[in-house]
């Protein structure tokens, strides 16, 4: 059996004359900018010069652009650019990795993406999986099969019908519009368009019983009352509007459940900002209702479940979740734990909802990322630390 022995990620990189890129696996934890940093920092003395490269602006003079990125390649020799992210590196592979090229180069992989023909460079060789980073980020899928009754179900397939009658004439805006409705078809069974009003008019029980999708969601949220909620919904007098009253009557009575926190799409940035400051106030229990596709700087801190009423924009959610799991988002101890459980509205009669098509590419989307991750892990080559130095087997 061959004798492996430990080599310093500096020298392996040097060693390899004819392969000057390299590619680093992101953990499903860690942001590739942080990643690139991270490099940065710990490489920093073993090369005349690091250039990290981003979009991301840095008053600092190791820290570049990507359309700078033609000239300072020309300019040093021997030295190391970090790319912080490998799509934007792509545009400007052709003009600096060359025969003439005499520097070195890391490329952070996209986490989010989930592209396998686009997510590394060169395939598997030369890639690195840095396990001193990866605290461990643990995604439990689950989902909930609610089966609207006869009449509800009814109401949502003359509608359904009728959509998909004129879907080759709308336009995608009008598509959407149409989907949002009959998402919310699926979530309660109203016979008036005033959901909020004739709610109103109702006492706490027949509330609840105008769906069993918000009841299932609600004695969940009680279940797990010590934990922090992410809610995904549409918005308006089905979703958002009609969910918001029902929990608001239920902590009318029981005033030691979690405090409900509305934030939407259409809220101005100054809205947005004072609702995820209030949400990130304490880690206290508590529950974001929303229908926004979170990012940068809107991200709550600290989520341990996340529940997905209607998973409309399903790449939105999936890029969501993703981001909500790195670690700068989180202050509690690893391994990590997020429940993620969806929502599925069923007819009766076996007829296919969009809450069943909209999971079906949703789970795709989440379980390719996870298992690709798991290939990454096993294919590359993997990173630790001895003494602070960054260290390969070689």
């Amino acid at each position: 059996m061959e004798e492996t022995r430990e080599l310093s990620f500096a020298e392996g990189i040097k060693t390899l004359e004819n392969d000057r890129i390299h590619n680093i696996i992101t953990p499903i934890m860690m942001n590739s900018y942080k990643l690139a940093n991270i490099f940065k920092r710990r490489l920093k003395s073993e090369f005349p010069e690091v250039f990290l490269v981003s979009w991301k602006k840095e008053m600092n003079s190791s820290h570049i652009s990507y359309d700078q990125i033609v000239e300072y390649n020309t300019k040093y020799n021997n030295c190391l650019f970090i790319f912080d992210n490998i799509d934007d590196f792509k545009p400007y592979k052709k003009q600096i990795i060359n025969k003439y090229s005499k520097n070195y180069y890391i490329l952070i992989n996209n986490n989010i993406s989930f592209d396998k023909d686009q997510d590394l460079d060169n395939g598997k060789e030369n890639s690195y999986y840095p396990k001193f980073t990866d605290l461990g980020v643990i995604f439990e899928d689950n989902h909930n099969d609610v089966y609207i009754n006869e009449r509800q179900g009814k109401i949502y397939i003359d509608n359904y019908n009728e959509y998909k009658k004129s879907l080759s004439f709308k336009t995608e805006e009008q598509i959407e519009d149409e989907q949002e409705k009959l998402s919310g078809l699926l979530n309660i069974y109203l016979k008036t368009n005033d959901s909020k009003g004739i709610l109103t008019e109702m006492n706490l029980d027949r509330a609840i019983n105008k769906s069993d999708k918000f009841k299932n969601i609600l004695m969940n949220l009680l279940l797990h009352n010590k934990k922090r909620h992410l809610i995904y919904m549409i918005p308006g007098m089905r979703g958002i509007d009609a969910f918001s009253h029902i929990y608001n009557m239920l902590k009318a009575k029981n005033k030691d459940i979690p405090p409900l926190i509305v934030l939407l799409e259409r809220d101005n940035e100054k809205v947005k900002n004072d609702i995820i400051t209030k949400f990130n106030s304490s880690n206290s229990p508590a529950i974001l209702l929303t229908n926004s596709y979170l990012k940068e700087p809107y991200i709550p801190w600290n989520i341990d479940q996340i529940k997905i009423a209607n998973n409309m924009k399903n790449f939105q959610i999936y890029k969501s979740i993703l981001t909500l799991a790195h670690s700068d988002y989180y202050t509690g101890a690893y391994p990590r734990e997020i429940t993620i459980t969806n929502y599925i509205s069923k007819t009766i009669n076996q007829f296919e909802t969009l809450d069943q098509i909209n999971y079906e590419l949703f789970k795709a989307r989440l379980i390719d990322r996870i298992n690709l991750n798991k290939e990454r892990y096993k294919g590359s080559i993997h990173l630790f630390l001895v003494r602070d130095q960054i260290m390969f087997n070689a």
